[in-house]
């Protein structure tokens, strides 16, 4: 979408540079991911690098994070801190449970979304144990939030000239892709059914030429 994009990294580069399936002697999980963007590795332990990360922040648009909540700010680089360097800042911040409320402390990846939202026992067959989905979809259908947060706030940011910090998380996405059965969990205290639908159109069915779906 034309957005300069520098990737932040730790001192040797964040660790999906060693993911496989390799390609050329590259990560192939590291480039469908980051292509176009610039990185940085830095030691945020050291005031140098702290100095770098402000003279940044002063002339950017976006800032996105993936902390524990509170870490950040420990680092000196909460929001407010973003706001005296830049009153345009948009920080948006990703994590497993939110910034708030009583499980904000955890750490999660997509499995954990898929469980705590119920996806897992949505999956599958009846009498089939908890099944994750066949891609890792809470992680990519969050990305895609945070990004649709972002794009809203910097249209705001030209309304009111100014930034915002906005809250995106796992397992949030996850409960607004099983409102349905959640919904009707809570109407009739009944597990939801797993498998075929038995509503046509809808379902798989096995024909002649193959599955049809």
């Amino acid at each position: 979408m034309g957005a300069e994009v520098i990737k932040v990294e730790r001192l040797g580069g964040e660790e999906t540079r060693y993911h496989g399936p390799w390609v050329r002697k590259q990560s192939a999980y590291w480039v469908q991911y980051n292509t176009g963007k610039k990185s940085l590795s830095i030691d945020m332990r050291k005031d140098e690098a702290k100095e770098i990360l402000s003279s940044l922040i002063k002339v950017s648009d976006v800032l996105v994070q993936n902390f524990r909540p509170g870490t950040i700010e420990n680092m000196g680089f909460g929001y407010d801190v973003l706001k005296e360097l830049n009153p345009r800042m948009i920080m948006v911040n990703v994590s497993a449970f939110g910034q708030f409320g009583p499980y904000r402390e955890n750490i999660g990846y997509d499995p954990i979304g898929q469980t705590m939202s119920g996806i897992t026992m949505v999956t599958g067959e009846e009498g089939d144990p908890p099944i994750l989905t066949g891609v890792p979809i809470i992680d990519r259908m969050t990305a895609l939030h945070a990004a649709i947060g972002t794009l809203t706030a910097l249209h705001e940011r030209e309304l009111s000239g100014e930034g915002q910090s906005i809250d995106v998380c796992l397992a949030d996405t996850g409960y607004g892709m099983t409102e349905i059965p959640i919904t009707a969990y809570h109407g009739t205290k009944q597990a939801p059914k797993r498998g075929r639908t038995g509503a046509p159109p809808g379902g798989t069915y096995p024909c002649k030429g193959g599955n049809v779906l």
